[in-house]
């Protein structure tokens, strides 16, 4: 895995590529942190930032054949040193991990966009020599950034002729739909879709159900559709926030005997806390998780350690960076959020000695918070 760069060092510019290989496609909280990690390390006063996406069908009739045996070999490969990361010639940053294969790099002048085209043609030199032919066609680019930057990528087909990347707007990756201005707004729209269409067939599957089978139905095929990697897309602005919290106030109002009761009364009931708690925790949680190197660190956002301070607060405290550029995007990134409200847990509760301790620990810390029930009440700012 490469080392990311840290957030002041990351030139103007930068890309991403993915590879899809059939029937490797679960995602663990290490590789939703490392999508995470490469969105922190981009700026918003970026002039140009392509996107490339590469695909191939190449080993779909042998996994039909062999099993689980190709993915293990292309694992032990990429561990015995045939990784194209390790290849120092690379100038690019990139991320790989199963059937994705990420790349970006900063873009300044025409000598970084020419390097960056000589890494694509190394990738694919890399693909070639060991069988994982990348489509041509199948890859795409896209631009990040308040200006835009005339330039264009290509790769070769099987007969050697030159195919020119397609640009778009927006790609998902890992579950995550990444757009161009890394607003996330598509991605919280397609989630709430989603949940609000198997929300409707849940009520349409069941001639009854009380409150605790309907929570116990929400919680599990609901909102877990909600929170999913929500370290990289927490939003912060009203709307999209808000758009979120329709599905779990449609939901409550649907319970029997809530019709009539207010949006908070409706969760204090089976004490159900707002969907910022749930982001906000999840924050938490996850913070705790990199600090106590639970996480793969190698793939984690970089989160400054200054440990105890003579002001009050606990012994893990977190320096706090100012954005770059003065814009709200770079502000709420994750390594520019959590370092406030982590801060002003107490030493009892980052102390915790597991993970299930901390939650446990943080609940009881937060049980009077206003958010908790309220979500109007919370000011990202």
């Amino acid at each position: 895995m490469s080392t990311p760069w840290h957030c002041d060092d990351t030139p103007d510019i930068q890309v991403y590529v993915n590879l899809h290989w059939p029937h490797l496609q679960v995602a663990t909280q290490e590789h939703v942190l490392s999508l995470s990690n490469l969105v922190e390390n981009i700026k918003l006063d970026l002039t140009f930032l392509p996107f490339v996406c590469y695909s191939t069908n190449l080993f779909s009739h042998l996994f039909s054949k062999g099993g689980g045996k190709i993915a293990l070999r292309h694992s032990f490969l990429i561990s015995a040193g045939c990784d194209v990361t390790h290849d120092e010639t690379v100038k690019s940053q990139i991320y790989l991990f199963a059937d994705d294969t990420k790349i970006y790099k900063g873009i300044s002048n025409q000598e970084d966009s020419e390097q960056l085209q000589d890494d694509l043609n190394k990738l694919q030199m890399w693909s070639k020599k060991w069988l994982l032919k990348f489509h041509p066609n199948k890859c795409k680019v896209a631009t990040l950034g308040k200006r835009k930057v005339t330039s264009s990528y290509h790769m070769t087909d099987d007969q050697g002729n030159l195919v020119e990347l397609e640009e778009i707007d927006e790609e998902k990756d890992i579950g995550v739909t990444i757009d161009t201005k890394l607003s996330f707004e598509s991605h919280i729209a397609n989630i709430t879709s989603k949940a609000s269409q198997i929300m409707g067939a849940i009520r349409c599957s069941f001639q009854h159900l009380d409150n605790d089978h309907m929570m116990m139905l929400y919680k599990s095929q609901v909102r877990s559709i909600l929170e999913y990697g929500n370290p990289v897309w927490n939003p912060y602005k009203k709307k999209d926030i808000n758009l979120i919290e329709n599905v779990q106030r449609k939901t409550t109002r649907n319970l029997p005997g809530m019709k009539d009761l207010s949006y908070p009364d409706r969760l204090r009931k089976p004490n159900l806390p707002t969907l910022v708690y749930r982001r906000l925790r999840g924050d938490m949680i996850t913070t705790y998780k990199i600090l106590h190197e639970i996480h793969d660190v190698s793939v984690c956002p970089d989160l400054p350690f200054i440990g105890e301070t003579a002001t009050r607060g606990n012994s893990m405290k977190i320096f706090e960076r100012r954005p770059d550029g003065g814009t709200n995007l770079r502000k709420f990134f994750f390594t520019l959020r959590v370092p406030r409200m982590w801060n002003t847990l107490p030493r009892e509760v980052v102390q915790s000695k597991n993970v299930r301790q901390f939650e446990t620990a943080l609940d009881e810390f937060w049980r009077n918070k206003p958010w908790k029930f309220d979500h109007e009440t919370w000011n990202p700012v």
